[in-house]
């Protein structure tokens, strides 16, 4: 009887262990994936924003003028992808950012 009460509470014990740390790991994000996750949301919205500015443009002017814009937001993301995985080698925010 004692044995069986033993195992019961080791074995509700181990579960308790293991959901806590299922949900641990399932919601932690490192630092990196999160500020990937960051980047990778401002040039979503980036895109979006581009898209909905060159249906309203109506010169040439007025689309280069986008155009440029865009170009050298992206790039500026760029350049902080790039430098996320030089500061986070052999990562998988590194392989990310790299894509």
């Amino acid at each position: 009887m004692y044995l069986t009460w033993l195992q019961s509470g080791v074995a509700k014990l181990l579960l308790l262990l293991l959901i806590v740390s299922l949900v641990f790991v399932s919601f932690w994000t490192s630092q990196p994936d999160h500020e990937l996750q960051k980047l990778q949301g401002e040039m979503d919205n980036l895109r979006r924003d581009f898209q909905e500015q060159k249906n309203l443009v109506t010169s040439e002017a007025g689309m280069l003028d986008t155009i440029q814009k865009f170009s050298a937001d992206e790039a500026q993301i760029r350049r902080r992808c790039l430098q996320l995985a030089r500061d986070n080698p052999g990562s998988k925010a590194e392989v990310s950012a790299l894509y």
